[in-house]
C-alpha cells in the first residue's frame, strides 16, 4: 500500500482538525501522512529524525498539495484540512486521488 492510500485508511479510522492527532487517536491529513511514513503522527515534532522520513513526508505532502491545488486552488494541506474540508470522507478521498498518481 502506498503512503497516500495508507494515510487515507488512517483518516477513515478517525479524523480531526487543528492538531496532528487528538486525544482519541484521530489524525488530521498531515498526521495521517506522518503516520503512514513513520508510524507516528507527530514524528516531525521529534528531535534527531531520520532525514529520509523528513524527505518522504515533504514529498508526500507536496504531492497531496498538488492534488488539492488541482481541485481547490489551495496547496497548504493543513489549511485545507482545518478550514475547507467538509468531511472525513472528503479528506480520505483526496488522499486516495493522490495515491492514484503516486
Amino acid at each position: 500500500m502506498n503512503i497516500h492510500a495508507q494515510a487515507a485508511a488512517y483518516v477513515r479510522e478517525g479524523w480531526c482538525r487543528g492538531t496532528l492527532q487528538d486525544d482519541d487517536g484521530n489524525v488530521c491529513i498531515a498526521g495521517a501522512i506522518n503516520k503512514a511514513i513513520s508510524g507516528n503522527p507527530r514524528i516531525l515534532c521529534k528531535i534527531n529524525i531520520d532525514p529520509d522520513i523528513i524527505r518522504g513526508a515533504a514529498v508526500a505532502k507536496d504531492q497531496l498539495g498538488q492534488t488539492l491545488y488541482d481541485y481547490y486552488q489551495i496547496r497548504h494541506i493543513t489549511n485545507w484540512n482545518d478550514k475547507v474540508a467538509e468531511s472525513q470522507a472528503e479528506v480520505a478521498y483526496m488522499l486516495d486521488l493522490t495515491a492514484k498518481h503516486e
